[in-house]
């Protein structure tokens, strides 16, 4: 007669109760992703071809457009806070100038949040790609920007940083670039990627120097030295010590918004920052 070890078989069935637990949490999370960057840097372009790259792979996912001054986006949103209040209509109802109606349909953006992360939630997303205002200062460093973040992001979000290839010539400028990256995050205090956009615009060797440049910070330093002047030397050494410091912690990757190339490895990075690296499986339609 077969002995059965019932407290064994009770440890078994718990076993598999709470790892089907956990792959139920793993199918039901939600990946929020905020596209921050300056204007230009191909962010809508970006959330554009990253959604139908998701679509490809039958990943559930919704486009959420968070500019209220934009004319014409290259895809069609699935939540548009335009739906709700646009810069130009404050402008012509309030006699602004453009500047001032864009900040007033920022702040006036945080009215309707509440509404947006509903319509968002309805739609039963895996990813959730949130195109940002392009003009970046404004939504970065006023208050309305940190309350669109803390009302829309789930428990799982991320900030992916785009910044124009044409911005990275330069050591000067590649620098300063990074140091903007690095004031988004410490305003909004989310993992980071930084995306370098639009290398299909790049030959070999400018590809080269700008991944030497994030791979080695004395040849970073080198180039600097050899742009600036000796009053800033001692600065320099500050700031790409820094920007090392940041470039250990945040992974930057080139890419082509456009042709999507490197798209496998901004997925790969996104799996790894929310589910360890584990593959996504979206919730049945």
């Amino acid at each position: 007669m077969i002995q059965i070890d019932w407290e064994k078989v009770k440890f078994i069935v718990e076993l598999c109760f709470s790892l089907l637990r956990s792959r139920i949490r793993l199918w039901s999370m939600v990946l929020c992703v905020f596209v921050i960057g300056p204007a230009g840097s191909g962010k809508s372009t970006f959330v554009k071809e990253f959604s139908e790259y998701l679509d490809d792979f039958e990943i559930s996912n919704v486009k959420v457009n968070m500019d209220p001054a934009v004319d014409k986006l290259p895809y069609d949103p699935d939540v548009d806070i335009r739906d709700y209040v646009t810069a130009s209509e404050l402008e012509e109802k309030l006699g602004l100038g453009p500047n001032g109606a864009i900040i007033a349909a920022t702040d006036l953006s945080v009215n309707y949040l509440r509404d947006v992360k509903n319509n968002i939630m309805s739609m039963n997303p895996g990813y959730v790609l949130v195109d940002t205002p392009g003009q970046m200062e404004l939504f970065t460093f006023r208050s309305s920007g940190a309350e669109i973040i803390t009302q829309i992001a789930e428990e799982r979000s991320c900030i992916l940083f785009l910044l124009d290839s044409a911005l990275v010539a330069m050591a000067s400028t590649f620098t300063s670039s990074i140091l903007l990256s690095i004031s988004v995050y410490y305003r909004f205090n989310l993992p980071q990627i930084i995306l370098l956009n639009k290398i299909d615009l790049m030959n070999e060797n400018e590809i080269e120097r700008v991944i030497e440049w994030i791979s080695y910070p004395d040849k970073l330093l080198t180039d600097l030295r050899s742009e600036g002047t000796s009053t800033i030397v001692q600065l320099n050494e500050t700031i790409v010590q820094a920007i090392a410091d940041f470039m250990t912690t945040f992974n930057t990757i080139p890419i082509s918004a456009k042709y999507r190339r490197a798209f496998e490895n901004v997925y790969a990075k996104l799996q790894q920052i929310y589910v360890g690296g584990e593959d996504y499986v979206t919730l049945p339609p």
